[in-house]
């Protein structure tokens, strides 16, 4: 993965990761409308690895608003969120939890409004 990754063009990466970054969002909306359960979380960490993968590979862009930097700041909200699953012991409130997870949503909605 890391390989054919690294040989993709800019466009081609932006594709990739518009797709990780989509199919992460779904299986967010899906796990939404089921009720907030442990057996969701693998789903979206493994699109979210998928995601990270990709920006590996992605050419810095300083730029602000720059797909790359979205991205990042959607996982930084994530990572916040999935804690929980890390450290159940020292893990914020439910609410606390739901607030995380509509930041990073929000941060996607952001971004695939700016998609063409």
């Amino acid at each position: 993965m890391a390989k054919r990754l690294a040989n993709k063009s800019a466009l081609e990466l932006e594709n990739h990761l518009y797709e990780c970054v989509k199919s992460l969002r779904i299986t967010q909306e899906a796990h939404k409308e089921s009720g907030y359960h442990r057996s969701w979380i693998t789903p979206i960490l493994n699109e979210s690895a998928a995601v990270d993968r990709c920006l590996q590979h992605f050419p810095l862009r300083p730029e602000a608003g720059s797909l790359p930097a979205l991205v990042r700041d959607m996982r930084k909200a994530e990572t916040e969120f999935f804690k929980v699953r890390r450290h159940p012991k020292s893990s914020p409130t439910y609410k606390d939890r739901f607030a995380n997870m509509e930041s990073a949503r929000a941060l996607v909605d952001k971004y695939l409004k700016q998609l063409p």
